[in-house]
C-alpha cells in the first residue's frame, strides 16, 4: 500500500520536472522519515552513487533536508507543493508575458493571423492573476 503512495509522490515531483531516481528517493523519503543514503539505495534499488548524488541535487534544490547522525548523514523531505505550485505558476505568467510582449511587436500579415493566439494569452494571464488574488 505504502508503494502506492510513494508512486503517487513521484508521479507530482515528475510532471514539475524531477527525473525518475529524485522523484522515487524524495517519495521513499516521505514516507520513511530520516533515512541514510545506503537504506535509501536498498529501498529504492538505485546505486548507491546515483542515491547520493540525487541527494545532494535534492539538498540544494531544497525538496529534502541534510542532517548528521552519529557521523552519518541522514535525509529528509522537504516537500512544499504549495510552493512548487506557486513557483510554477510564476514562471508560467512571466513565459506568457514574455510571448505577449513578442506577439505586440509582429508586422505584417501574421499580426491578423496571431490576433487569437494573443486573446487566448491574455485570458490565460487574466486566469493566472485571478488565482493569484485569490490566495
Amino acid at each position: 500500500m505504502i508503494k502506492k503512495v510513494e508512486s503517487r509522490i513521484a508521479d507530482v515531483l515528475k510532471h514539475y520536472g524531477l527525473g525518475d531516481a529524485e522523484a522515487n528517493i524524495v517519495a521513499t523519503l516521505s514516507t520513511h522519515g530520516k533515512t541514510n543514503a545506503k537504506e535509501i539505495s536498498k529501498e529504492t534499488g538505485y546505486a548507491y552513487s546515483t542515491v547520493v548524488n540525487a541527494l545532494n541535487f535534492l539538498n540544494r534544490i531544497g525538496f529534502i533536508e541534510k542532517d548528521r547522525s552519529n557521523r552519518i548523514c541522514v535525509y529528509s523531505a522537504n516537500i512544499d507543493f504549495i510552493k512548487i505550485i506557486e513557483n510554477d505558476r510564476r514562471r508560467l505568467s512571466n513565459l506568457l508575458n514574455d510571448l505577449r510582449e513578442e506577439i505586440k511587436k509582429v508586422e505584417g500579415k501574421y499580426k491578423y493571423k496571431l490576433s487569437n493566439l494573443i486573446s487566448r494569452v491574455e485570458a490565460t494571464l487574466k486566469y493566472l492573476k485571478k488565482i493569484e488574488e485569490a490566495v
